[in-house]
């Protein structure tokens, strides 16, 4: 059969997208169904071998090839553009491992009482702005409790993503949002000490796996008072954000006024931050149930 020239154009185009969809394989397991770029990568290789079957249904006449032509070079424009969205994704999961890896490595730096720079934590945290005033969407990220650093990291840059978003419209703590959103980062340094095993019960916690569990507190603000020894106020945060304004958090059940503001900020961000994400006793909630139960914990009307 002799080709058109559009028709060969078409055909080399398709095979140029199909290379890129085939390099990026690798980077959407096709059984993780929980993670949406991989369902739409699935869908948009079902695409891509809509559009190949099609060209083996070129007739002979130039007109009948342009007509199926026109509509191949539609698909694969859509397809091209779901490409991109792809790679995007990749990018993004390529960088949430490198964070997660390099915010990991800082906890365990804390936690073994070596020097940490905060320039570094702060580097974290202006690209978390940058990200805000960009208008990014909140990368809810985490990773399982069989890895506590791991965990613990994830967890963080949920938090700090949270916090930097709530922390610009507090007239008091905007001047401070970097510190606000570093603390977020290092909040729950102190599950590092809490036994994997704990962490990843199914059911409900109690006697010592619960004092375990509610001793991180305690330790992230010991491990994290090198870090701010210039804002005591941050210290205190990372000991009570799990404090609630009724008095049924821990440490210390505190109530009311005795939890301070940028506590509760950080109590809020934390819960937020924890509901968006699957643990091992729930599945993640949805935006709009996360949202109505952190109001009803933060007691706002």
């Amino acid at each position: 059969m002799t080709l058109t020239t559009q028709a060969r154009e078409v055909i080399a185009r398709g095979r140029q997208v199909l290379s890129q969809l085939r390099e990026l394989g690798s980077a959407y397991d096709s059984t993780d169904e929980s993670n949406p770029l991989t369902v739409f990568y699935d869908d948009t290789v079902s695409m891509m071998d809509t559009a190949m079957r099609t060209v083996a249904l070129l007739p002979q006449a130039a007109s009948g090839q342009s007509y199926i032509c026109r509509g191949l070079d539609v698909m694969l424009t859509e397809i091209y553009d779901r490409l991109r969205t792809l790679e995007i994704g990749h990018e993004r999961r390529r960088r949430r491992i490198q964070d997660i890896g390099t915010l990991g490595e800082i906890l365990s730096e804390l936690q073994t009482n070596q020097t940490i720079h905060t320039v570094d934590l702060e580097r974290f945290a202006e690209r978390i702005i940058e990200q805000v005033e960009l208008g990014h969407p909140i990368d809810f990220i985490h990773e399982s409790p069989e890895y506590p650093q791991a965990f613990a990291a994830a967890h963080g840059l949920t938090t700090a993503q949270v916090m930097a978003r709530l922390v610009k419209f507090d007239p008091e703590m905007r001047m401070h949002s970097v510190s606000a959103i570093v603390a977020s980062l290092v909040h729950d340094v102190g599950m590092l000490s809490v036994p994997p095993e704990v962490l990843m019960t199914s059911g409900s916690l109690e006697g010592e796996a619960r004092r375990k569990v509610e001793s991180h507190t305690t330790t992230g603000a010991r491990w994290v008072l090198p870090l701010f020894r210039d804002a005591p106020w941050l210290v205190e945060a990372v000991a009570g954000h799990h404090e609630r304004l009724d008095g049924s958090g821990y440490p210390d059940g505190a109530k009311g006024d005795n939890v301070k503001p940028f506590t509760r900020l950080l109590a809020v961000c934390d819960v937020y931050a924890a509901m968006m994400v699957p643990r091992p006793h729930r599945p993640a909630r949805s935006s709009r149930t996360a949202l109505a139960d952190t109001l009803m914990m933060a007691d706002l009307k």
